[in-house]
């Protein structure tokens, strides 16, 4: 009796006790084999496995399970022949790897996954390296590219058509190039983010141009993240006149994150960019502090600022009664003054440390507050059970030593 004669249920008791690189040969070798081992590879591995390449190695990423890596090319080819159509999520690390074992990977990632991935993650790519990729990735969601070149001639609009997620990632001296290939018209794409500094990307007249026609071409979006670092003379993206012009006619934005040289606030006339489906809104940076904000909002619910508590920032909180939730990275707050212009917040996040008597008043003076995060230094030396005590039944109290914070919320919500 041959393999072959077996029936699918005793090859998959068989294959069990296989090591990944023995299910991938077996896989490899003929179509009713690999219906077998894809039942064990499902089973062992999961379809949540994340797959990375990065300085010549593929690796397994699972969740909750130790990592498993291979120095070889042959295995990670295997992968995505045999199981590329149940691959979601991969990595690509194109620096110090092999370029000749980089485009054999692209090429068989595009035969074999461009009907499974959801995500793709592209590190350090040369200029015109993707242009190997012809089939179009039909079912991604999701791409990022850091330190390296985005894809020129309208690629990124033709290999990803159902996009709905961009972030572009660009440090030191990686540049990412033109950015011309976002001047299209991306009809699934919601969230957008772009991340560079002055080296990375000198955002020059001819740069600061495109990005504002990609947004004019795309007022679909949900959710705008545009960072700049704080970098001596690093110019912004826009001016206040462009950003107001390219901002306004996106009627779907819900998200809003400003971060870095906010210098495009200085020269205002008194004219306001006026968002009327922003629910979040965050402002920090170079600057931010030093600026009156000439922003206006009529459904604004979440607002972030690393401001030095200036008049500006509570004539800001004053004119938006709506907040319900604050994230504040800087002490010396008048927490009177919010109470007062904020009575209906619900949720405070403060990212410096505070005293027990100070959680107790806050607690009192906002009076539905439901949830209210400090930082755990804040209760050094067991001060846990000392703030529990105080605080009563009426409230919980967790420390998450992994994030880093700790979480007061009401037990019972006040609320109707």
């Amino acid at each position: 009796m041959k393999i072959t004669d077996m029936n699918l249920i005793c090859l998959e008791e068989c294959f069990e006790y296989l090591q990944l690189k023995d299910i991938l040969s077996v896989a490899d070798t003929t179509k009713r084999l690999r219906k077998a081992a894809q039942g064990v590879y499902l089973r062992k591995y999961g379809e949540k496995t994340t797959i990375e390449y990065s300085y010549n190695q593929l690796w397994l990423c699972r969740t909750n399970k130790p990592s498993i890596k291979f120095d070889d090319l042959k295995t990670p080819l295997q992968l995505l022949r045999c199981f590329g159509h149940m691959i979601h999520d991969m990595e690509i690390n194109f620096e110090k790897s092999n370029r000749g074992r980089v485009q054999k990977l692209l090429m068989q990632l595009n035969e074999y996954c461009a009907e499974s991935l959801i995500k793709l993650t592209f590190i350090g790519v040369k200029k015109n390296e993707l242009n190997i990729l012809t089939k179009p990735f039909t079912k991604i969601q999701e791409v990022v590219t850091k330190m390296g070149f985005l894809p020129e001639n309208g690629l990124l609009c033709k290999l990803f058509p159902k996009m709905e997620e961009f972030g572009c990632i660009a440090f030191d001296e990686k540049p990412i190039g033109n950015i011309n290939c976002l001047t299209y018209h991306f009809p699934h794409l919601k969230r957008f983010g772009i991340i560079f500094t002055l080296k990375a990307a000198f955002m020059h007249r001819p740069m600061a141009g495109q990005m504002a026609e990609f947004l004019r071409l795309n007022p679909q979006l949900e959710k705008l993240s545009l960072h700049n670092f704080n970098v001596i003379g690093q110019r912004p993206f826009f001016d206040l006149k462009t950003f107001r012009n390219v901002i306004e006619p996106m009627e779907n934005l819900e998200f809003l994150k400003l971060k870095g040289n906010c210098a495009y606030f200085y020269n205002s006339d008194g004219t306001e960019i006026h968002l009327k489906s922003i629910k979040r809104f965050e402002l920090t940076g170079q600057r931010a502090n030093t600026i009156k904000y000439p922003f206006r909002f009529d459904r604004l619910e979440f607002f972030h600022s690393n401001d030095k508590m200036k008049v500006h920032f509570y004539d800001f909180i004053e004119r938006h009664p709506t907040i319900t939730k604050l994230l504040i990275e800087r002490p010396n707050v008048d927490f009177l003054r919010l109470a007062k212009a904020q009575p209906l917040l619900s949720s405070m996040v403060l990212h410096y440390n505070i005293s027990i008597d100070d959680v107790l008043f806050l607690v009192s003076i906002f009076k539905l507050l439901e949830i209210l995060q400090i930082s755990p230094l804040s209760l050094h030396n067991g001060k846990t059970d000392e703030l529990r005590a105080r605080l009563g039944h009426e409230w919980h109290v967790s420390v998450d030593v992994f994030l880093r914070e700790v979480e007061i919320h009401r037990v019972t919500s006040i609320r109707k």
